[in-house]
């Protein structure tokens, strides 16, 4: 399998060859700050979502003839579910997971793009990255022949909640930026 760890790796590597073009191109350290922050949510965020990456043909094989995970289309199933029949530790880490899990891409996007800076974009953000996060999980599975990463529409919603909220936290942070306290 490739895991978590191989991706940080390739990652960081990317990062230092990215850092020096940075320098050579004499890149303001503010803007080098928020892009490699934008940088690293995004490594940690892809190695989150979709690894471990099983590509051996025996695990493949094995997962097929054992699978029972399913994609999950129903609005706030999961969530009920997760409430009902586990912990509340494992629902925090479920639920208030993937709530954190994009709460820091809402607030750079507009930090870093200021095309993102509108409530429309941010809205039009919020629900395409996630539906793209999970309808690529979806994919992946398809690809595999058995489900993976489950799919599910409760992801989507809390996701959703996530970008918003780090939108509004760089709503109210905005005139700071602007002040230079915070320098783009």
């Amino acid at each position: 399998m490739i895991n978590r760890q191989f991706v940080l790796v390739l990652a960081f590597s990317i990062f230092l060859i990215l850092f020096v073009i940075w320098k050579i191109h004499k890149v303001g350290w503010q803007k080098i700050f928020w892009y490699s922050l934008f940088f690293w949510y995004w490594a940690f965020a892809i190695s989150v979502l979709f690894f471990p990456f099983p590509y051996q043909k025996e695990i493949i094989v094995d997962a097929i003839k054992g699978n029972f995970q399913k994609n999950q289309f129903i609005p706030f199933h999961s969530i009920y579910a997760i409430w009902v029949t586990q912990t509340k530790s494992v629902f925090l880490m479920q639920v208030v997971g993937n709530v954190v899990l994009t709460t820091p891409l809402g607030f750079l996007l507009p930090v870093i793009n200021k095309n993102g800076r509108s409530i429309k974009t941010a809205f039009i953000f919020a629900v395409l990255i996630p539906v793209a996060f999970e309808l690529l999980q979806y994919l992946f599975s398809l690809g595999l022949g058995f489900t993976y990463r489950t799919a599910d529409i409760d992801d989507v919603i809390l996701n959703f909640m996530g970008l918003m909220i780090g939108f509004i936290a760089w709503k109210l942070l905005k005139s700071h930026v602007e002040k230079g306290m915070i320098e783009v």
